[in-house]
């Protein structure tokens, strides 16, 4: 499988980076409880949606002054995150109210599932490869969590496997890991992502107020998504080695305009060699409030009238193979232009802004969690 990283806020060149989270000021390096009640127009994006969460009620908290002074206290490692179905017992996570278009439990994720399954796709299959490879390690910290109840500091950090640390050793709560140092806010100790509230209540968690990164493989194209107002309620058990994690549940929701503009983003990173066939143009352009897709065959035609000129014609370089997915126009030869491009208009769900329009998916995820071995930074490279 060819795995492919993108971050939406910009490309980093070690790894992706979690969204920032925009709840406090990124100069302070202080959170200081109940003190932040202005909106802030940036947090979902620069999209103009409203700030869902704008008061920080957590714990105070002094972050030090750069990723190389803080110290990983109990962590987490997500060995398992799956989308549950879209109806049923096992449904969830959120009833977004008189947002959605749906009565009850909120899940468009699930619906987009339930759709690509139709197609013979199964995107938490993808998501379990991309999981069980490495590729997508998510681990947690959680910092000043209290013996008795009480509120506490919790941040998400993209890392990666500690030397002799697998899969199978680290879902057993015995890994090791090195977080990327690009999960820390530029100049500062404070994570990138750190939710707004978490609070410990018996052997319970529950935050809100983050954002999220959550990658969503289709046909071979692996997007990092960011998944905005995200809440995480979970069972817990603490040990010496970190905090295990069992049925939580993660909600927030993928603004439609962010999804495409990564999608085309990853396109024109990774596609040079397709530009004369999309014009110079982006694969998927908005026009009103509709976004349109410009899928290409996936192979030539020489006899046709006019002739077809194929994707796989002029990106035949081995690292261009996975442009056929990207851009391909078949669902059934592995076109994820095709799959995506049909199924987020029907799924998009949610109207955050009540101008009577879905700009938004809701996200529900089931996640299980084992202690994990924060080691520090990514070691640098002599």
């Amino acid at each position: 499988m060819t795995v492919l990283r993108l971050a939406v806020l910009g490309a980093l060149a070690a790894c992706t980076a979690p969204v920032v989270d925009k709840a406090t000021d990124e100069t302070d390096d202080t959170d200081t409880a109940g003190t932040d009640s202005t909106p802030d127009s940036t947090d979902t994006g620069g999209t103009g949606l409203p700030d869902t969460d704008v008061v920080d009620t957590g714990l105070a908290y002094p972050w030090p002054s750069s990723p190389m002074n803080y110290t990983f206290e109990r962590g987490t490692y997500l060995h398992e995150v799956v989308i549950p179905p879209a109806a049923g017992p096992q449904a969830c996570c959120r009833d977004w109210g008189s947002a959605s278009r749906a009565v009850g439990t909120d899940n468009a994720l699930a619906a987009m599932n339930t759709f690509a399954k139709l197609a013979s796709l199964d995107l938490n299959a993808e998501l379990a490869v991309v999981i069980r490879s490495g590729s997508f390690v998510p681990v947690l910290d959680h910092r000043a969590m209290p013996q008795a109840d009480g509120d506490y500091k919790l941040g998400f950090f993209l890392a990666e496997w500690a030397a002799g640390t697998t899969y199978t050793k680290a879902s057993t709560g015995e890994g090791e890991f090195y977080v990327y140092p690009e999960s820390f806010r530029p100049g500062t100790g404070k994570p990138q992502v750190v939710f707004r509230k978490a609070t410990k209540t018996g052997n319970k968690i529950h935050a809100e107020g983050g954002d999220f990164e959550i990658a969503l493989v289709i046909q071979n194209v692996n997007l990092q998504l960011p998944v905005r107002d995200v809440t995480i309620d979970a069972n817990i058990v603490v040990d010496t080695l970190g905090l295990a994690v069992s049925d939580g549940e993660l909600s927030g929701y993928v603004v439609v305009d962010e999804l495409f503009e990564a999608y085309n983003g990853l396109v024109k990173s990774t596609c040079a060699c397709a530009s004369g066939l999309l014009d110079g143009k982006d694969l998927f352009t908005k026009v009103g409030d509709t976004w349109q897709r410009a899928c290409q065959p996936h192979d030539s035609n020489p006899s046709a009238t006019p002739p077809v000129v194929g994707v796989n014609e002029v990106c035949d370089e081995p690292a261009e193979a996975v442009c056929e997915n990207l851009i391909g126009n078949q669902i059934a030869l592995g076109g994820a232009c095709a799959l995506i491009g049909g199924a987020i208009g029907d799924v998009a769900d949610l109207d955050l802004d009540g101008d009577g329009k879905n700009e938004a998916l809701s996200v529900g995820l089931r996640a299980q969690g084992v202690p994990a071995t924060l080691l520090g930074l990514v070691p640098t490279t002599p």
